[in-house]
């Protein structure tokens, strides 16, 4: 996941800003024993929000932050914390947040307010364990093979060291073994969202089937490194490739790459440049321009808003010359320029009606954009598919609300050029997570306490071991 937004509540959104500062204000001594971790859940809409307070003494007074997991948010600074008798009192001014409240023991009943929204908020003192959601399939040790906490190999980036776990089944090998490639933004290892872990899920799942997984971190995390592109985690993914094939445990013949999301349209570029890529498993991978998944992406979060066809329409039109303009242009546009781009789309597309904030943003947008979401909205994956060599399992969710399933796979069914065996699986009610869901869309995420669908871990483990054998599993489309 991205980076995240301003922290606004409305009918429709809610997004949230990590502050810089904490201030720690100054308390009465009678509430001294207010330290402790409280939670509780604000309802906005359809959307449940659980938010963790963590509050501390500090001086004579407490020190406090919010977290709100289900967007992935942590240690967000509490300006203030008051106290008088049982009546508590937070504030997080830059946020507009206010909450007011009485307590009762380890209850504190209170209103949450923010932009004109009064939302009731119960508040229940816990510990850490409490407050954090369930995730049954996380794996815990011990482990029945072996864990290699700390692995590194060079990134495609000079001078930059990639850090990562490889699990290995027990014995000497040589084993199959598979990198996995994380999704859009700076991801962890275990592609961590929302308190899931699921690489961790599908490392432990494989591993116990024989088969070895190297997981790591992006070349950005825990750094201040920014200008890579999809093409550039592409070369990472290979030097991760080049590196398991020299370990003697791996088999160098059957090493593939497993990516989810935007690290499935990786692992097809990397088959596609080296034929070191035994085969490749896309979760989710985008296969379609990435112009036409993102405004296909804005195109359904206009109509679940209830916004007219014919209004989205215009929209999306306009969007999609914008990105065509931000990328023909190779770099980052003035504002004079993206202005220009922005007026010239709305004209012609004939969306004169589109609200002023809206153009707006469209040109921060085109301002703002990084040199990945530049190469992003060129980037048509068709060239590099045509190019792949090596077998293929495609599996979606059909309510994935982030890379739509039928046009995805679609594109992979129908290129004739693809010379390896090709499996390609769609699972009923599945999201972007491969979680069983109701809606898909991401607000559902955090609540659902699975991580990974069973029977999609099932089938990627049997289809990689059948391959081994010389198989094509015989459930599922296939050609």
């Amino acid at each position: 996941m991205g980076s995240c937004g301003l922290f606004r509540f409305s009918r429709m959104a809610v997004v949230l800003s990590v502050l810089a500062v904490m201030v720690a204000m100054p308390c009465g001594v009678a509430a001294q024993s207010l330290a402790g971790v409280w939670s509780g859940t604000i309802e906005v809409g359809q959307t449940k929000l659980p938010l963790v307070f963590r509050i501390s003494e500090a001086g004579d007074g407490f020190a406090a932050t919010m977290d709100s997991p289900a967007q992935g948010v942590r240690g967000v600074p509490v300006d203030s914390v008051a106290c008088d008798g049982m009546s508590v009192t937070m504030s997080i001014a830059r946020l507009g947040v206010d909450i007011r409240g009485m307590r009762r023991g380890d209850v504190i009943t209170a209103v949450f307010r923010q932009s004109g929204l009064e939302l009731p908020l119960a508040l229940a003192r816990g510990d850490e364990a409490s407050v954090a959601a369930p995730r049954p399939q996380e794996p815990q040790p011990p482990y029945p093979y072996v864990v290699c906490e700390e692995v590194t190999f060079p990134s495609a980036a000079g001078g930059i060291e990639m850090h990562g776990t490889l699990t290995l089944p027990e014995g000497d090998g040589p084993f199959t073994a598979v990198v996995l490639v994380s999704g859009s933004g700076t991801q962890n290892r275990d592609e961590e969202i929302l308190g899931h872990k699921p690489f961790k899920v599908i490392a432990d799942y494989l591993t116990r089937r024989g088969i070895a997984v190297l997981r790591y971190d992006d070349r950005e995390w825990g750094r201040s490194y920014e200008g890579a592109t999809t093409s550039d985690y592409a070369d990472d993914a290979l030097n991760a490739v080049a590196w398991l094939r020299r370990d003697r445990r791996i088999d160098p013949s059957r090493v593939g790459i497993a990516g989810h999301s935007e690290g499935g349209t990786i692992a097809f570029m990397c088959a596609s440049r080296s034929d070191d890529v035994a085969f490749v498993v896309s979760m989710a991978g985008m296969t379609i321009p990435g112009r036409e998944c993102i405004v296909w992406q804005n195109r359904q979060a206009l109509l679940r808003a209830g916004v007219s066809e014919e209004a989205v329409s215009r929209y999306c039109e306009v969007v999609g010359t914008v990105f065509d303009g931000m990328a023909d242009a190779g770099r980052a546009l003035s504002a004079e320029e993206a202005g220009q781009l922005v007026s010239e789309a709305v004209t012609a597309a004939g969306a004169t009606d589109i609200p002023q904030a809206i153009c707006t943003e469209l040109v921060k947008s085109a301002t703002d954009a990084t040199a990945w979401f530049r190469f992003f909205v060129g980037y048509d994956p068709a060239d590099d598919l045509r190019r792949v060599r090596c077998d293929v399992l495609a599996v979606n969710g059909t309510h994935d609300t982030q890379v739509e399933a039928e046009s995805n796979l679609g594109v992979l069914e129908r290129c004739a050029e693809l010379s390896g065996r090709l499996t390609v699986r769609r699972y009923e009610g599945l999201n972007h997570l491969f979680q069983h869901c109701t809606t898909g869309l991401a607000d559902e995420y955090y609540n659902i306490e699975e991580t990974f669908s069973p029977e999609v871990l099932a089938d990627v483990a049997g289809w990689i071991l059948s391959r081994d054998a010389g198989e094509v599993p015989e459930s599922g489309a296939m050609r």
